[in-house]
């Protein structure tokens, strides 16, 4: 594997392992209707320690068991149908997030509870599309690199 695809699923992995556990804790706080600023304020720092921490450790291990290779333009290419294919993602679930708050907001007073509806939840979704499309650009990258495209 080349230092940029080790890179990619280094990226992926790891987005995974300290995302998947915050969101599994913070939806499950909303759907108890104990989803409050301090309690996930609590969780946020803790992912984002945890993510430095491994981010750190993990680019190292792969800077230490790469050879150094300057990038050209199967890497730029490679780069910029990443982005591009991830901010597709992005978009549609942008778009389909404000879609449904806007729905919601609509059909509020028959709505049971109006939870969905917080701010806080609002931004947690919000959070949730981009790493998603980060995970997607991370992906589509290694598996370019596998392809050889």
């Amino acid at each position: 594997m080349s230092f940029r695809e080790k890179t990619a699923w280094v990226g992926l992995v790891s987005t995974l392992l300290v995302f998947v556990p915050y969101f599994l804790y913070v939806f499950g706080l909303a759907a108890k209707g104990d989803l409050n600023p301090g309690l996930v304020a609590g969780a946020f720092v803790a992912l984002v320690l945890f993510s430095t921490v491994l981010g750190i450790a993990s680019g190292i291990l792969v800077a230490v068991t790469s050879k150094d290779e300057p990038k050209d333009e199967r890497d730029a290419a490679i780069d910029a149908r990443a982005y591009r294919f991830a901010y597709l993602v992005l978009a549609a679930l942008c778009f389909t997030a404000v879609g449904a708050v806007s729905v919601l907001t609509l059909v509020r007073p028959a709505l049971p509870s109006a939870r969905v509806l917080a701010p806080m939840f609002i931004g947690q979704v919000f959070l949730l599309c981009f790493v998603t499309a980060e995970s997607i650009r991370y992906l589509t990258q290694a598996l370019a690199y596998r392809r050889g495209a």
